[in-house]
């Protein structure tokens, strides 16, 4: 798994409305000029990086196979609840998402 490189000076900030991102859908947002992807999965949210960290591909646009997300550029594919990329040099960073008064919130 790969969190945020320094999880200790994360903060919690409100990514979008939990209503935002129905079951199946996605949405790209901007936190302090880093771009994060929020999937929906079985009406689970996960937040990730939403950059490739291999080639720099838009992961937003990645097909998305159950929890694995495959990047548009070079098809590598990572799991959006560990950020593993079956044993490659480079895991997808994942952001801590929960659920606080109808709000997505992440430790960024």
């Amino acid at each position: 798994m790969s969190e945020s490189p320094d999880a200790a000076a994360s903060q919690p900030v409100v990514l979008a409305d939990a209503d935002d991102i129905q079951e199946g859908g996605r949405k790209e947002v901007v936190v302090e000029n880093r771009k994060i992807a929020i999937f929906n999965v079985d009406g689970q949210c996960y937040a990730v990086n939403a950059i490739c960290p291999h080639r720099g591909g838009p992961l937003i646009r990645g097909t998305l196979d159950g929890y694995r997300l495959r990047c548009p550029i070079h098809g590598w594919a990572f799991d959006i609840r560990t950020g593993d990329s079956n044993g490659r040099p480079h895991d997808l960073e994942i952001f801590p998402l929960r659920c606080e008064n109808g709000r997505l919130v992440a430790e960024v």
